[in-house]
């Protein structure tokens, strides 16, 4: 997990991996806030999904896990709570 800023219009983060240069270039252009909600399509290997949800109890959200994306979450208000564990120290369930 990597933590990065978005402050005054601008990501601040030394990371240039290629897809959180794509990110960062992005959200530097563009205004998320007018968008509305469902799944965006920017290419064949860039979306982004607006959801609206309330940040819940840790025994009533399933964790999630992904190996081959970033996901980004990107608050428009209010807060999250994010909890975090290493693959190895997860129970597996099938996905819901």
């Amino acid at each position: 997990m990597e933590l990065v800023e978005f402050k005054n219009g601008h990501v601040n983060t030394v990371h240039e991996h290629i897809a959180i240069t794509k990110v960062k270039e992005f959200l530097n252009n563009h205004d998320i806030p007018k968008d509305k909600g469902g799944i965006h399509k920017i290419s064949t290997d860039f979306f982004y999904n607006i959801i609206d949800m309330e940040t819940t109890t840790e025994e009533n959200r399933p964790w999630e896990s992904h190996k081959e994306y970033y996901d980004v979450h990107y608050l428009l208000n209010g807060e999250e709570i994010i909890l975090y564990n290493f693959l190895s120290q997860m129970e597996l369930s099938e996905y819901k």
